[in-house]
């Protein structure tokens, strides 16, 4: 999915859609008509995020490398999870629900993410 923003008149609005097109369509089905109807593909802010006390424990110590190799610290090592933040898509309330349980959390890169879920 892409992210759009539509402008109309003094309103402003933001969607995702699969392509322009579609988010034209989207924009023509809402919009005001008698005032001009603006829609331009942009690129949100995005933050990462690694949940897991012990993940962020063997991150601290090797970086992304310590978290890669998986190993549970004890036995009471619940893995990790990663989470995407979209400025201006996700909610409070599902970075929250998403992170309910891991006691902890550590900013991540865009590749580090990436890495993480390639294999979790």
């Amino acid at each position: 999915m892409k992210y759009f923003i539509i402008l109309n008149g003094k309103e402003v609005r933001t969607i995702q859609a699969e392509n322009l097109e579609d988010a034209r369509n989207n924009a023509i089905n809402y919009c005001d008509h008698s005032n001009e109807i603006i829609v331009r593909e942009f690129e949100p802010k995005k933050t990462y995020y690694l949940f897991g006390e012990d993940a962020i424990i063997r991150y601290d110590e090797n970086g992304i490398e310590g978290v890669l190799q998986n190993e549970p610290i004890d036995e009471y090592d619940n893995g990790f999870s990663t989470f995407e933040f979209v400025q201006g898509f996700t909610s409070s309330s599902e970075i929250l629900n998403d992170y309910d349980g891991w006691c902890s959390y550590q900013k991540i890169t865009k590749d580090e993410y990436e890495k993480l879920n390639s294999i979790n």
